[in-house]
């Protein structure tokens, strides 16, 4: 599972502590995040505050889409500190699944 509600997390695990969030900071990076986006494409969507949708040229080619992706997560890396995985696909679904439970990865769905 990944996430549950505070409660129910409480019952699984009683001596859990919970730490506020720092939106503020979240929110700065998700920005930082979207400018490296936007150094490869200007079809950004957002999908929720953690994860975006970015969209490449049809005339790029799947490969040239996979050098893409991996110049992200490692610009994500070493400018953010921050470890992404990226699903690279013909659509988004696809991108989507081949990325689930992946961190810091590149993967495939062609």
């Amino acid at each position: 599972k990944t996430g549950m509600v505070n409660w129910e997390a409480k019952q699984k695990c009683p001596d859990l502590i919970l730490v506020p969030p720092q939106y503020d900071q979240y929110l700065k990076y998700s920005r930082l995040a979207k400018a490296i986006y936007e150094r490869f494409s200007e079809l950004i969507e957002p999908y929720g505050m953690d994860e975006c949708w970015v969209g490449l040229n049809p005339q790029i080619s799947f490969t040239d889409g996979i050098v893409i992706a991996d110049t992200i997560r490692k610009s994500m890396k070493a400018e953010l500190g921050l470890s992404v995985s990226i699903g690279v696909s013909f659509n988004k679904i696809f991108a989507k699944y081949r990325n689930i439970k992946k961190l810091h990865f590149v993967l495939l769905y062609a």
